[in-house]
């Protein structure tokens, strides 16, 4: 989506339901989500840098136009990586809100599937015919061979949307260094952002 595509009407507020609602879904959501607070939506622009990154400041505006991508299609097969700099309640909190719009706007006809950190990453851990996988629980010291189990489910699962959900890195790096795998939306939520470098490149496209 362009920056000429912005959407007029964005979400202000994020609030996850009881956990029934996942519950009764099937959707088995970490015990973290709900000691989170609502929170509002107003996402930051942020850098990029690093020794293996060009450096470059990507605009707030990418975030309104993952989440009101994500919101017109939610079938979609994307990739949407969700991140907090340093409270993994907040990107799972966020990741549970998404889950929720995606069973709103599906009306519940579609099963959605939520690995988590103490999963075992097995050949058979995803179950049918999920259309929505979230996996999470993912750090920049998440051991090599589960990252390449996620890229591998990432990779076998790309007919449908799936939910990456991370802390301590922003996802463009995440995905850029340790996953080496194509993200199309993003939510990054960091609390200490400082623009380091204002004549950074200004990136309004993933």
């Amino acid at each position: 989506m362009s920056e000429q595509e912005q959407p007029h009407n964005r979400i202000s507020k994020v609030q996850v339901k009881e956990r029934d609602f996942f519950i009764q879904r099937g959707i088995r959501v970490p015990d973290l989500v709900f000691r989170q607070q609502p929170f509002r939506f107003r996402p930051q622009s942020f850098t990029v840098y690093g020794p293996r990154m060009q450096e470059k400041l990507y605009d707030a505006s990418l975030q309104n136009i993952s989440l009101h991508g994500f919101l017109q299609a939610p079938l979609m097969p994307v990739v949407y990586g969700v991140s907090s700099q340093s409270n993994p309640a907040r990107s799972n909190y966020m990741a549970a809100f998404l889950v929720q719009k995606f069973c709103e706007a599906t009306h519940g006809s579609n099963s959605v599937q939520w690995i988590r950190p103490a999963d075992n990453l097995n050949s058979d851990i995803v179950r049918g015919s999920p259309s929505l996988l979230v996996i999470s629980g993912l750090t920049p010291n998440t051991p090599s061979f589960r990252l390449d189990r996620v890229y591998q489910l990432l990779d076998e699962w790309d007919h449908i949307p799936r939910i990456v959900v991370m802390s301590g890195e922003d996802p463009l790096t995440f995905f850029s260094t340790r996953l080496f795998y194509k993200v199309d939306r993003i939510y990054f939520h960091d609390e200490g952002i400082v623009q380091r470098n204002p004549a950074a490149k200004r990136v309004q496209e993933v």
